[in-house]
Order: C-alpha cells, then sequence, then structure tokens
C-alpha cells in the first residue's frame, strides 16, 4: 500500500514511518491497551483500539493518510493491526452524505461510482442507466469524461442484462465487470454499475460482494429518487386529471412574473357554465 519494496521495509519501526505529530496520540491509545493485557482482555470494550486516521510515509517520501485499527488477542500483548487508505472510507462517508442530504441522484450516483474506483484502485467506474428515456453514464467525481465508446459499451451492458433477465449476477464483459442495479423486489431494473477490469481471471467473491453492495447503495439512491419524483408530482398537479394544481399554478405564476421580460404576463381562463351538472351525473373522473 505504502509504495516499498519488501525489503526496504525490514528493520523499519512503525514509528519511523507515522508522522510525528501522529506518534503521540496513536502511541497513547496503543499504550493504555497493551500495557496490562490480561486487564484488557477482561474488558472487551477496551481490548479493541479505537480506529483513528494517521499520516504514513509512503516510498515517494510523501506523508499519505490512513485509518488504523487493532485488537489485543493475547495475554502477552499481541495485537492485530489493520491499515486502510483513507481514501476508502472518505469515499463511503461521501456516499452516506450525499444520500442523507437528499442529494440530486447524479451526485449520489457519482459517489457511488468514486467508492468503487476507489476500493479497486482503477481509474475509473461509473453507473449506468436510462431512468429518464435516454442512456445516462454517471462517472466519478474525480473519473475521466466518458468516451463514445464507454458509452456503446454502457449501452450494450444495458441489453445484455435485460436480455439474460434480471439477477444480481456479475457480468463480465470483454475487460468490464458490472452488476445490475434492482429495485427492492427485484423485479425491476435500475441500472448497472460498472469498471474495467482491475486484474485478469476474473472476479473474486470478495470482489463481487464488493461490486453488489455498491449496486445495492446505488439501488437505494435510485428508489429515493423515483419517490421524491412521486411525492412531488402528489403535491404539485391534480391526481384526476395531472394538471397542476393551484399550489403549483400560482408558484409558476409568480415564477413567470420575475422573469426578465415577462411581463406583460397573459392569462387565458375557460369556464364552462353548468359543468357540475356533468359531474353530478356522470362523476368526476367523466367530467
Amino acid at each position: 500500500m505504502l509504495g516499498y519494496e519488501p525489503e526496504a521495509m525490514v528493520g523499519v519501526s512503525v514509528a519511523d514511518i507515522v508522522h510525528p505529530d501522529d506518534l503521540g496520540d496513536a502511541a497513547g491509545m496503543a499504550t493504555e491497551v497493551v500495557s496490562d493485557p490480561a486487564a484488557s482482555l477482561a474488558n472487551p470494550a477496551a481490548s479493541t483500539l479505537v480506529e483513528f486516521p494517521v499520516r504514513l510515509l509512503n516510498g515517494s517520501g510523501d506523508y499519505e493518510m490512513f485509518n488504523v485499527s487493532g485488537r489485543l488477542i493475547d495475554e502477552q500483548g499481541h495485537t492485530l493491526g489493520v491499515i486502510r487508505p483513507a481514501s476508502e472510507y472518505r469515499a463511503l462517508d461521501g456516499v452516506i452524505e450525499s444520500l442523507g442530504s437528499r442529494g440530486d441522484l447524479s451526485v449520489v450516483l457519482a459517489s457511488v461510482a468514486d467508492l468503487i474506483r476507489t476500493q479497486f484502485r482503477v481509474d475509473r467506474a461509473c453507473v449506468i442507466h436510462d431512468m429518464g428515456g435516454c442512456l445516462t453514464v454517471v462517472p466519478g467525481e474525480r473519473g475521466r469524461v466518458c468516451s463514445s465508446e464507454d458509452r456503446r459499451t454502457a449501452r450494450r451492458l444495458l441489453q445484455t442484462i435485460r436480455a439474460n433477465g434480471l439477477s444480481q449476477d456479475l457480468v463480465v464483459d470483454g475487460d468490464t465487470w458490472a452488476v445490475p442495479v434492482l429495485s427492492e423486489t427485484g423485479e425491476s431494473l435500475f441500472g448497472v454499475v460498472a469498471m474495467p477490469a482491475p486484474r485478469p481471471g476474473g472476479p473474486a467473491l470478495l470482489d463481487q460482494y464488493l461490486l453488489r453492495r455498491a449496486a445495492k447503495l446505488a439501488a437505494v439512491a435510485f428508489a429515493r429518487d423515483r419517490d421524491d419524483r412521486l411525492l412531488r408530482r402528489a403535491a404539485t398537479t391534480d391526481y384526476l386529471t395531472g394538471v397542476a394544481n393551484r399550489r403549483h399554478f400560482e408558484a409558476l405564476l409568480a415564477t413567470s412574473a420575475l422573469e426578465p421580460g415577462a411581463l406583460p404576463l397573459r392569462l387565458l381562463y375557460i369556464d364552462v357554465d353548468d359543468f357540475k351538472a356533468v359531474n353530478d351525473t356522470f362523476g368526476h373522473r367523466v367530467g
């Protein structure tokens, strides 16, 4: 992860590669647990080190942010440590934050694509859908702009998945890995999450798990966007005719009046005499 040759790390202390400003906090947390291993193991909560960010010196001579956690495993004070790039956590936080703030669908999908790109360390990833009636390819925020070849691949993926029937099975299309984004019932296809294969040989079980997890996050974003659109429609249209209701009409009128050059406004009003009799006799749906 740090870009060192294995031989270069022999004899190197962890303290040598931890940023001096982070070393004190990290050592302090570890010391509390390993100073009395037996007592720490007797208290399960205390035997798990709090996860914390730390800067580590990489092979290029720069400090890079990582997340470090560890667990005491025996009374001799041996610990199991886990170090992961902090970029993964930031990418996941980005998805959660955009979902929690009810961000625009494209913003949420871009954060999902960024999560995939970060976890698999590929140069690009995207979420593909045609929910609005046209093909849409949402790349990660720092990914490249999709080319015409990317769009052709995206269209082919959607067609392949629809032709094969809806499932959570991973699709390998040339050098692209993809997994469908299905609705909560599994009966409809929202879209596809896709990325270039990070290595030859096909996806392992962990690869499939991570891609399916990303697809479920994308599914939440699609479902929320669908529900929001239904709520907006219910709040702004007449349920019987589908035309703008009074609240929406007044809002449109006010907005139009503020546009440059909009005045004077012209409003055409149509009234049908004695129409109540039609509604009363034949019902509002017929009316």
